[in-house]
């Protein structure tokens, strides 16, 4: 304030409010400065105000920000959905409205060994352990583990075919085990084949589809980590066939096969996925 009062009288001389007039119209002047100060440091504040109020909504405009809501949680999920095992996963969804989800033999814990653990989820986000399918681990064979479980539903049952084997076995093979839930407990049906019965080398991860041949029957079709493709009625009959000459890479993993407008595409892990198409030989990468 005397900054501007000193500046007045400079500009207009240095007596220039020794009489009572000049010292009324200095004051009138002063009052002046003052209010001309308060008006412009007003504008400021609401310049400043008005910038930090539309800045924010400038910036959502050209980079929007989904904001989270119960309706956005529901829908979003983080990885694990379930801890702490589940390998090799197979799914089916029940009549009860529950996905129910199973995984290989393994040891959660110490001393919490799981032969086959069963899951289940309303939204297959949010998983709760039930049971094991087997309250006693299949025998027979003297050694090895329950692995890469395939879960169907067939005549009103629970089919549950699955790999036993080990690392290193040089003749694992496919058993199977039904119930009449989708929890169990599983009734173990025993061997359906194993390598050496069937002259296929490590036939572990089975995957069993069933449709209509042309006379209308049931049939099964399994595929497996080896140089053939075995196929099979869901009865537990065994037909060994030929992988076809054009498909030219072997030892694949864990394929899976799935119909589509008359084709059958199989799906398998060799180094990477492909999908094949087994009429044409086509392997598409």
């Amino acid at each position: 304030m005397d900054e501007y009062w000193r500046g007045y009288r400079w500009r207009n001389g240095k007596d220039a409010c020794t009489s009572a007039e000049a010292r009324s119209c200095c004051s009138r002047g002063k009052y002046f400065i003052v209010r001309k100060m308060i008006e412009l440091r007003m504008k400021k504040l609401i310049l400043v105000f008005t910038v930090s109020l539309f800045l924010p909504l400038v910036v959502w405009s050209q980079y929007p920000v989904t904001l989270s809501s119960d309706a956005a949680c529901k829908n979003s999920y983080m990885n694990p959905v379930f801890e702490p095992d589940l390998a090799d996963p197979t799914i089916i969804k029940a009549d009860d409205g529950y996905f129910y989800a199973y995984g290989t033999e393994n040891t959660w814990s110490p001393g919490v060994h799981r032969v086959v653990p069963v899951v289940r989820s309303k939204d297959m986000v949010h998983w709760q352990y039930l049971c094991d399918a087997f309250t006693r681990k299949p025998d027979w064979k003297s050694e090895g583990g329950i692995w890469a479980p395939c879960i169907n539903y067939i005549d009103n049952k629970y089919y549950l075919y699955y790999s036993y084997s080990k690392w290193g076995d040089s003749n694992p093979g496919i058993g199977l085990a039904i119930s009449d839930h989708p929890y169990g407990p599983f009734a173990d049906q025993g061997k359906v084949f194993d390598a050496a019965s069937i002259g296929v080398e490590n036939s572990i991860d089975p995957f069993y589809m069933y449709g209509t041949d042309e006379t209308g029957k049931i049939e099964g079709f399994g595929a497996y980590s080896s140089e053939n493709l075995i196929d099979w009625k869901y009865e537990g009959q065994v037909y060994k066939g030929n992988t076809p000459e054009s498909w030219t890479l072997r030892n694949f993993w864990a394929p899976e096969v799935y119909e589509r407008n008359g084709k059958y595409y199989m799906g398998k892990q060799y180094c990477a996925t492909q999908m094949v198409v087994p009429d044409s030989g086509t392997n598409s990468d």
